[in-house]
């Protein structure tokens, strides 16, 4: 993501102020010389400028470039059309450069080979040419250009643009502090001042000394120190100092020509500054091509020191002249090591010296093509290490003496543990565990232990002599591979099936080792073998958890993937269908009869649905109740008919528990390639459509729908930009003040979402709640509203206001498990809050649903000091049932009864009637919608204290309700007589 900075407008607008001054600023020096005409210069520095402010920095600056050509060349005299013109094509060109050297690549330190050839042609040249196209047309079409001049205009203004990018854009985009200071650390820092002064002196005396002077200098070699000095600043600091330090000398050149000094000064102006041209395009290219040739050379030397160090092998070079040795050796820890033939002999084991004596000896009298020796080399710890030394002459003399041998050391300590721990095997083999079995050079067996026996069954006298692949016929061609890799490297491992004497196979994990002979050749094989079997079964038992439902044995979502897959790419002129299948009413069966009943019928499905499946069709369970049919070939039968006959099926009865249940399900139905062509999107797609079905009444197919599908796509857009504005802060959250009406007084308020649209509008939550419902965003937003609230009601509390705060709480947010740890975490990492100063409110209707767990979850609550309103009370069922066993404390009058109650009888009768509930309870009341005086002293007058609504104050964010409380006056009411009458209930109510 960007730094947060670039997102500001104030960031952007300065940025675009400061290149527009800069381009227009360098522009006008540039145009203060002109080369053709007002409006060519040779020298072109703002496309260098523009080329690496855009390619460096980014492309949104793009209106500082075209604000500073169209500032410069209508100051210049042009037309404010004909600027305009210049200014766009300024602009475009090194946009679309940039967008193309991006395209391929580029890195903006050019300290690659194809990096700065990228900058050279398409930076430089084309990028140069365009421009050129676009100036000179320009310029002509103003009449500012004769017609027969075009192309020379074109030419000159291609040379002022190309020389800029080279001697501007080079060191704008390449110079770096962060990548300076690290290369002049040390001695070199000195050395590059030195040598920078050396040639700042020098451009100086070169090119604004008296013309006379110059000349003599620059017919002279000391013309060409510049670009030796260039040379060793680029290799000691790197392309961005040489580039800068090129920048300086050019300018130096470019005044002093301008101005009638140096050795560019006589003759014709334009061939000064032709010639002057050709000096600094020339330095600025050699600069990148020495600094990218030795950031190659650097990187190659760099992989090959990786690679010797990464393969742990150490290096040696013997001068044999001098008899200097000098070798590194990874595990000495000492770097390069310098030493003579004696004191490596010193290190050597002394049984190994003879045999280095004569590896040596032989090769360097030409006898070996190259040095090989395997020998012990004493470490830094006085320990010895097996290490294999190999290497050659690199050259001899004119009497063929050698000069020089090189070579590595590859330590093979753990190699020769292996060879020492195979010899040891051979004594101690009776007593492994592993079968182990010695056979003779021709495979005939020799001898075996007690766990090979325990393996195959057959006693060592039974099969001493034979060759194993006879022991039982047609299990000779399993061992033909061993016994070829065998004799071609000595070694073999892998895994064989066997059989026992008994005719049971077995698999064995099988290791064979050749033991040579004194005289080097095989003398016998070593086979070391262990039973792995059961661990066979494993990994198939595995393979097949991986692939099928351990339920119903049915393929799982993976094998299913991969059978659409198969089936899609092999249907040519057929279609597929993918019907995703629901089961109706599961839950309550399976809550009725337990999970092992649910169980039983999950398996009564998949048999009854697997026995009429076609032989090209998949049945696959995804989890739960949801299955997956996947039907072939419906060209030929019509899928309607086949998903038909399975609800059919599925409609009749199950035998559970001596008891005939019955189910439904709802199928959605997705055609390939109709409906789209890849897996995921199918399944999503036939999902889809399986909800519709469910909609739409059950026991149902619904055919996948696009325009509902683009309705699922406009809700999931919502919550993407609901998750954008989440983690962009731009949701707040609001206070509704709640007084009691009896005397005015603040008595606390309750936290509103509001979401500060980007477009500008606030919303409220019923324009993207329910976008949201019972998704993870439910969820997450849900924990942020009651975490904003608890740190808001902290705050109120160390002001010292005695308020409490109401939070709404969803369902799906109340259901979920860790609703009541988060509350806890919440609730203990800060101050304590005082008891039933926070109130969570939670709606009627979702607490009816679940009504066990919300009663468990309010009385947890109640232990933690919360307070529990439920609102919107008079919208749901509101049985008298349910009341009683939710213990809430306080019941808030939805304000869609509260508004109408001074114009409509009946509304004035529920409002009358949840009051009456409350009281007999003993809950506390809240009426909402307090919108006026009247509603006041009526609801004053049913006995109703506590309100909210816009009659009081609207919400607010949370600095406003704090300069709302400072000014808030508490002015009593009075209640407005009301008529005895009994009180009326809703027809919900009983």
């Amino acid at each position: 993501m960007p730094a947060l900075h670039l997102l500001r407008p104030g960031y952007r607008a300065s940025r675009i102020l400061l290149l527009a001054c800069s381009y227009a600023v360098v522009g006008h020096l540039c145009l203060s010389h002109p080369f053709a005409g007002t409006h060519i210069s040779l020298i072109w520095a703002p496309a260098g400028l523009a080329l690496a402010g855009l390619l460096r920095w980014g492309q949104w600056l793009w209106p500082g470039v075209w604000l500073g050509a169209l500032l410069i060349n209508y100051l210049a005299g042009l037309p404010l059309w004909i600027a305009a013109g210049i200014a766009s094509g300024n602009t475009l060109v090194p946009w679309l450069i940039v967008r193309l050297l991006r395209h391929y690549g580029i890195h903006s330190s050019l300290d690659r080979r194809q990096d700065l050839l990228a900058f050279l042609f398409i930076g430089v040249v084309l990028g140069a040419s365009l421009s050129a196209l676009n100036g000179a047309s320009q310029i002509w079409l103003a009449g500012k250009l004769p017609p027969g001049l075009w192309l020379s205009g074109w030419l000159y203004w291609w040379l002022g643009d190309a020389i800029g990018t080279l001697i501007v854009g080079t060191p704008l985009l390449t110079f770096s502090w962060r990548r300076l200071i690290p290369s002049l650390r040390g001695w070199r820092l000195p050395e590059t001042v030195t040598v920078l002064s050396l040639l700042l002196l020098l451009a100086v005396l070169l090119f604004l000394s008296d013309s006379r002077e110059a000349i003599l200098l620059t017919a002279s070699p000391l013309l060409f120190i510049p670009f030796l000095l260039l040379s060793w600043i680029a290799i000691r600091a790197g392309v961005g100092l040489a580039s800068l330090a090129a920048l300086a000398v050019s300018v130096i050149a470019a005044l002093g020509t301008l101005e009638g000094q140096g050795g560019f000064s006589l003759g014709n102006p334009h061939q000064n500054l032709l010639m002057l041209w050709s000096y600094m395009a020339t330095m600025s290219v050699i600069t990148m091509l020495i600094t990218v040739l030795l950031n190659e050379l650097t990187a190659s030397r760099q992989h090959l020191e990786l690679a010797i160090n990464g393969a742990n092998q150490g290096t040696w070079d013997w001068d044999l002249q001098q008899d200097r040795l000098e070798v590194h050796l990874p595990w000495r820890h000492a770097g390069n090591e310098r030493l003579a033939s004696g004191d490596l002999h010193r290190l050597v084991h002394p049984d190994d010296k003879p045999l280095l004596d004569e590896a040596l000896t032989r090769h360097l009298a030409g006898e070996s093509a190259s040095f090989h020796c395997e020998l012990r080399l004493r470490c830094r710890s006085r320990q010895w290490r097996w290490v294999m030394a190999r290497g050659s002459l690199t050259g001899r003399d004119d009497r063929l003496k050698p000069l020089r041998m090189v070579g590595m050391v590859a330590d093979i300590s753990a190699r020769k543990r292996d060879e020492e721990r195979l010899r040891l095997s051979a004594s101690v083999f009776a007593h492994a565990r592993e079968a182990i079995m010695i056979t003779d050079e021709r495979f005939r067996i020799l001898d075996t232990n007690d766990a090979f026996t325990e393996l195959t069954g057959y006693a060592r006298g039974e099969v001493l002599g034979r060759v194993p692949g006879s022991l039982r016929p047609g299990t000779e061609a399993a061992y033909e591979p061993v016994w070829r890799q065998l004799r071609n490297k000595g070694y073999w491992r892998g895994e064989i099936n066997g059989c026992r004497k008994d005719g049971t196979n077995y698999t064995e994990h099988l290791t064979v080792s050749a033991v040579l002979s004194p005289a080097g050749t095989p003398g016998h094989y070593v086979a070391m073998s262990s039973d792995v079997t059961l661990l066979k079964q494993q990994q198939q038992a595995l393979e097949y958890q991986a692939h099928y439902d351990s339920l119903t044995g049915l393929p799982n979502r993976t094998l299913l993937s991969r059978r659409m897959t198969s089936a899609m790419a092999a249907t040519r002129r057929r279609q597929l269908a993918i019907c995703y299948l629901d089961l109706d009413g599961f839950k309550p069966i399976n809550d009725q009869f337990g999970h092992d009943g649910g169980d039983k019928l999950l398996v009564m499905v998949a048999e009854r649905l697997g026995q009429h499946l076609g032989p090209d069709d998949t049945l696959a369970r995804l989890g739960g109740d949801e299955f997956i049919l996947l039907l072939d070939h419906i060209g030929q039968r019509s899928w309607q008919a086949s998903v038909d006959r399975v609800l059919q099926l599925l409609n009749q009865p199950y035998p559970l528990e001596e008891r005939q249940v019955r189910l439904s399900a709802s199928i959605g139905v997705v055609i390939y390639p109709e409906d789209g062509e890849d897996v995921d999107g199918l399944i999503r797609r036939a999902d889809q459509a399986m909800y519709r079905a469910k909609q739409a009444g059950r026991n149902r197919c619904c055919r996948f729908d696009d325009e509902h599908d683009s309705h699922a796509r406009a809700r999931q857009q919502m919550q993407a930009e609901m998750e954008q504005a989440l983690a962009e802060r731009r949701l707040l959250l609001y206070f509704q003040p709640k007084i009691d009406m009896r005397s005015g007084a603040l008595i606390g308020a309750e936290a509103l979402l509001r979401w500060q649209h980007a477009d500008g509008r606030l919303l409220t939550p019923p324009h993207f709640l329910p976008q949201i419902e019972a998704t993870p965003l439910d969820l997450q937003l849900g924990n942020w509203v009651l975490a904003q609230a608890v740190a808001q009601l902290r705050d109120w509390q160390r002001r010292g206001h005695g308020l409490s705060l109401s939070v709404n709480i969803s369902p799906h947010q109340l259901q979920d498990p860790g609703f009541i740890p988060v509350l806890e975490r919440l609730l203990a990492e800060g101050e304590a809050i005082a008891a039933g100063r926070l109130e969570l409110e939670i709606l009627e209707t979702a607490a009816i649903k679940n009504i066990k767990q919300v009663t468990d979850i309010i009385h947890h609550c109640h232990r933690l000091g919360l307070r529990i309103a439920l609102d919107d009370f008079g919208t749901g069922y509101s049985s008298l049932t349910y009341l009683k066993r939710l213990p809430a404390d306080v019941l808030k009058i939805d304000k869609s009864f509260v508004i109408d109650m001074l114009d409509n009888p009946e509304d004035k009768a529920i409002v009358q009637g949840i009051i009456g509930l409350a009281r007999a309870f003993q809950r506390e009341v809240v009426a909402e919608g307090v919108e006026s005086a009247g509603h006041r002293a009526m609801l004053l007058g049913l006995d109703c204290h506590l309100g909210q609504g816009f009659g009081i104050a609207r919400p607010m964010p949370a600095a406003e309700f704090e300069r709302w409380q400072q000014q808030y006056r508490p002015r009593p009411c009075r209640p407005e007589p009301i008529r005895c009458q009994p009180p009326a209930l809703s027809p919900s109510l009983g």
